[in-house]
């Protein structure tokens, strides 16, 4: 062999850590306290054309090494810039650790780099590689060789029943070596021939070139599954597919069948005046009185919307299986009592509603008072079209009563309803849903239009589709019921959200129940002046309330819970398109058991902006239970600043070890006052950027699991004054140095200022 007369140049590479987000996380962000270092090995200082170059990696002295960012470039003889096969840009396995794969195709020193930054630590690694030619080689271009790649798929198993989940193992190589973070596309393929694309983006091999697939099948019958690696400038591209079948579940003995329930449901009168308060008195009863079990209860005013009586969203029966409800009308017209035995084990369910009506007090008789008595009425009734369900039979009928139609397809019945209302209209009209409804394609709502669900409504096959949708459409109203997006029988897909609104404006969600979304429950996209209050959000694949490039919006009034991924976002992509979620409020909700934050502006590209939002007077309890989110988050890390931003008087608090920090607070100019924050497994308050203030927050037991500060602060500038701060496991304060920290009551830490 003969060493190249000359070295030509070398190759640079550069790697850049930031935090990493994928596709499950909402936000992401790092708190850093070590000096990073990098440390590059590569098994021979000497190589040859055409074989392959592995270099070990490993990233140091940051408080979490998983999954960084490390950008990666190589400097070839020539003096010119290439990168590897795991691009410009690989990350960091759980225990830091990462890899170089390159095939040389000149002769001459080329210099290996990884770099580490992010806003306050960063670190850069070289290493030099000779690389000799096979043969003797004379001068002039050299033809560019890649080497093969392949893909493997292991299945847990060749066939599963039914509501059983597949997992395969799959691995990326060339050469024999792994090949970490490289990009690999996972199709599956139904029985029916059509096809699903896994998640929301491609999956990122892991060290040594590992990655799972985990899928779960909603139909019985031969599924193929394969995946494909796109190839890259030094390696050839491959795929890999395999089968297994899907069974169905050995039948399930019939049930003994339940005992049927009635309610009866009796008003004190027929009429009430407005102001006084109205007692209802109920009884459940199957085979005989049913005690000690819980009836849903519900109002329903004359503007169709709902409320609860004075017991409550629910009463418990006695034991002569009676109850009572209670309420007080503010205005006149027609009200409805509803009430609902959800059944158990022994009993089926059953419901019941009445109506009363609520009058304006008379006027006084002549001469004994102020005024002329009433004048001539106004009200236009309660709907102009309404939609009843008898079993499978849906029928739509007129404010007049006339039929307009009558068929067993539920949308088909409540679309037909929703088109009867007057064309081009500018003032609002009604359509009321009236009990059950299963529904097997979007209902396409339109501008001017407010639906009232007094019922429920759910998705009725495992096709993709969404119950409600509008896009461009205005002065929009959905209020009350139950929409049950059925989730368990459908794919993983954000076609198939229960509610989806596209450059929508002027559009209220109030009181009602929505659940069981295949990604989201409620997505907006591009909207403005939206209002979603007095909801009921819970257990979804995503995010419970999305809002993404929406702006004036107030999410008010809501119970969010048991969210696979995160509670309430307002939120921007990053794609490199400039985009705002700008004066936004989220106030007097409660959020529980969300993976990522519960609440949160979240600007992903360094383009976006969110500015005047107020997130104020919320509950949180046991968000980021990835452990790597907060409780509520503003702005992301040093380069996406929130600005003229207020997070105040909330609680923020954990139950539980999993979980991260309270807030993450990154802004320019904004406030983070008056929160009660205690029990974070992290830090309480993580404050990046500059000219913000944080004050009179109460913090209590902060980085009991991890170590975090009561506030941490990244940045410069920065108030941190009349805060209390006790009892957190090492500093009340860190980063204290360039901000003005005092004075600060502080009781118990570790160490109060760092």
């Amino acid at each position: 062999m003969l060493l190249a007369a000359s070295v030509i140049g070398t190759l640079l590479l550069v790697a850049i850590v930031a935090p990493l987000v994928t596709d499950a996380s909402g936000t992401g962000f790092v708190l850093m306290r070590k000096k990073a270092s990098i440390a590059l090995t590569v098994g021979s200082s000497d190589a040859k054309i055409g074989e392959r170059i592995h270099v070990s990696g490993a990233l140091s002295g940051v408080n979490d090494r998983a999954y960084e960012r490390i950008s990666l470039a190589i400097t070839q003889p020539d003096g010119s810039v290439t990168y590897p096969a795991q691009g410009k840009s690989t990350y960091t396995s759980r225990t830091g650790s990462f890899s170089i794969d390159f095939v040389p195709k000149m002769v001459g020193k080329h210099t290996f780099a990884a770099t580490y930054g992010s806003y306050f630590n960063n670190a850069v690694a070289k290493k030099d590689v000779n690389v000799l030619a096979k043969i003797s080689q004379t001068p002039g271009p050299q033809t560019p060789v890649k080497a093969a790649s392949s893909l493997a798929l292991n299945l847990s198993s060749s066939s599963i029943t039914l509501g059983q989940d597949m997992r395969a193992d799959g691995k990326l190589t060339s050469g024999g070596i792994g090949i970490s973070g490289a990009p690999v596309s996972v199709k599956v393929t139904l029985p029916d021939g059509s096809t699903v694309n896994m998640g929301r983006s491609q999956i990122m091999t892991g060290p040594e070139g590992a990655f799972t697939v985990d899928y779960k099948p909603t139909v019985t019958g031969t599924y193929g599954l394969a995946a494909t690696y796109g190839g890259s400038t030094t390696l050839n591209a491959s795929t890999t597919s395999v089968s297994f079948t899907v069974a169905a579940p050995d039948p399930v003995p019939e049930p003994t069948p339940l005992i049927t329930t009635s309610i009866t449901l009796t008003p004190a009168s027929a009429t009430i005046e407005t102001g006084r308060s109205m007692h209802a008195s109920g009884l459940l009863r199957g085979s005989e009185p049913v005690a000690g079990v819980a009836v849903a209860l519900k109002v329903t005013r004359p503007d169709g919307s709902t409320a609860y009586p004075t017991q409550g969203s629910s009463a418990t029966t006695g034991s002569d299986g009676t109850f009572s409800m209670d309420y007080t009308p503010a205005q006149a017209g027609s009200y409805k009592l509803t009430a609902t035995f959800a059944g158990n084990s022994q009993y089926d369910a059953s419901t019941v509603t009445v109506t009363f009506t609520a009058t304006d007090p008379a006027p006084p008789e002549p001469g004994t008072g102020p005024g002329t008595g009433p004048g001539p009425g106004t009200g236009t009734g309660q709907y102009d079209f309404l939609v009843t369900a008898s079993g499978s039979t849906y029928t739509v009928k007129s404010a007049s009563g006339a039929t307009v139609y009558t068929g067993s397809n539920a949308a088909t019945a409540i679309q037909t309803a929703l088109n009867s209302l007057t064309s081009g209209r500018t003032v609002k009209q009604t359509v009321m849903l009236q009990g059950s409804f299963s529904v097997t394609k979007a209902i396409s709502i339109p501008s001017y239009t407010i639906l009232v669900l007094d019922g429920k409504i759910e998705w009725g096959s495992t096709s993709v589709g969404y119950i409600i949708t509008a896009s461009n459409k205005n002065n929009i109203e959905v209020r009350g019921g139950e929409w049950d997006g059925n989730r368990d029988v459908r794919s993983m897909t954000s076609s198939s959200n229960p509610m989806y609104f596209y450059k929508c404006s002027d559009v209220i969600i109030a009181d009602l129940k929505v659940y069981d979304g295949t990604y989201d429950n409620i997505e907006f996209e591009y909207s403005n002046r939206i209002t979603i209050s007095g909801v009921e959000s819970y257990n979804t694949n995503w995010n419970s309330i999305i809002l993404a490039y929406s702006n004036n919006c107030v999410v008010e009034n809501c119970y969010i819970h048991d969210s696979e991924q995160g509670g309430c976002y307002f939120y921007c992509e990053d794609d490199g398109i400039a985009q705002t979620i700008n004066n936004n409020i989220i106030r007097n909700n409660r959020v529980e058991r969300t993976l990522t934050s519960g609440l949160s502006f979240s600007i992903r590209g360094v383009e976006d902006r969110t500015d005047g939002g107020l997130i104020e007077g919320n509950t949180v309890i046991d968000c980021g239970r990835d452990t790597d989110h907060p409780g509520i988050n503003i702005g992301w890390g040093a380069s996406r600043l929130a600005t003229n931003t207020v997070v105040r008087n909330n609680v923020i608090y954990s139950t539980t070890s999993l979980g991260e920090g309270g807030i993450e607070f990154a802004g320019n100019g904004c406030v983070c006052e008056g929160n009660t924050i205690y029990n974070t497994p992290g830090y309480a308050i993580h404050l990046v950027g500059i000219n913000n203030r944080v004050i009179g927050n109460s913090i209590t037991n902060a980085g009991w699991s991890d170590g975090g500060a009561g506030v941490a602060i990244e940045g410069s500038n920065n108030i941190v004054t009349d805060n209390t701060i006790k009892d957190c496991r090492t500093y009340g304060i860190s980063g204290s140095s360039g901000n003005t920290v005092s004075p600060n009551t502080f009781s118990g830490n570790g160490k109060n200022v760092r």
